[in-house]
């Protein structure tokens, strides 16, 4: 058998009326190389288990279930880490399992594009916004004409782009200890892959991002502790980028102390509504 050129990494908890949809947009994934799909469910109880497990059966040789006894994100493992260790793949593509794949050829697109860019570290693409079911007309990840993204754009008020488009090199990545203590992690495994090279973007919707439950927080506890976790992942990342992009990352911390007072002060504009108005196009 050829070596396998994808791992598609998907992590999934409590989402049994989702995950079988992402699991479907990645078989339905048109590609002329091999790929993998691991699925790493952490201890879920309502059946998604069941589900992920059913799926693995009828695809033997292409899915892969890692189904955890003990929930693992509880005590500080994040899952997507356990599923990279078991990639096999050239490359790495991430979705979770309430998110799905909208286009066909996103893999080709996105292995073509890395492949003729043996410098870039990883590539991305728009995603589109779901929220109650519905679309909500806005686009993430977009960055007007902006094609090429560095470490710098990994350490900002938001993540530059959503876990569904990433794509990036499997190459050898050790995990600080404090990566297991983050609330979300993805923008800090940008950033992490960033170190390795320049980060791609595909201006093309290729995914959507199923935003539910109760949507963007408007407290101010919620907030403020927003802000506070982002400091500290900021802090994190300029250490472990050796300080190299101090300057940059004291603007960003001053940005979100002032956004955190604002919250204090109780502002009429919501700071996570501020936010997300720059986040998406």
């Amino acid at each position: 058998m050829d070596a396998l050129t994808v791992s598609v990494c998907c992590v999934t908890f409590e989402q049994k009326d989702r995950i079988a949809r992402a699991l479907d947009s990645f078989l339905a994934q048109r590609v002329d190389f091999p790929i993998e799909i691991i699925v790493h469910d952490d201890a879920s109880t309502d059946g998604t288990a069941d589900i992920v497990r059913a799926y693995a059966a009828q695809h033997p040789g292409i899915i892969r279930a890692i189904l955890q006894r003990e929930n693992k994100y509880s005590k500080g493992i994040k899952p997507f880490t356990i599923a990279f260790a078991q990639a096999r793949g050239r490359y790495i593509a991430t979705c979770d399992g309430d998110d799905f794949w909208t286009d066909p050829e996103k893999l080709k697109q996105q292995v073509a594009l890395l492949d003729s860019r043996p410098d870039a570290a990883g590539c991305f693409h728009w995603t589109e916004m779901q929220q109650g079911g519905r679309f909500t007309g806005k686009t993430y990840g977009a960055h007007g004409e902006r094609t090429e993204f560095g470490v710098e754009e990994t350490m900002a008020l938001l993540s530059p782009f959503h876990i569904s488009s990433f794509m990036f090199r499997n190459v050898p990545m050790e995990f600080p200890s404090w990566f297991g203590t983050l609330t979300s992690s993805d923008m800090a495994l940008f950033s992490m892959v960033a170190a390795n090279g320049p980060l791609l973007c595909i201006q093309k919707v290729m995914s959507v991002y199923d935003k539910h439950g109760h949507g963007v927080s408007a407290s101010i506890a919620d907030d403020v502790r927003f802000h506070d976790k982002r400091i500290a992942l900021l802090q994190h990342l300029d250490e472990y980028h050796g300080f190299a992009h101090a300057h940059h990352v004291a603007r960003v911390i001053a940005e979100h102390r002032t956004l955190r007072k604002r919250a204090l002060r109780g502002g009429a504009d919501p700071v996570w509504r501020r936010l997300l108005r720059k986040l998406v196009r």
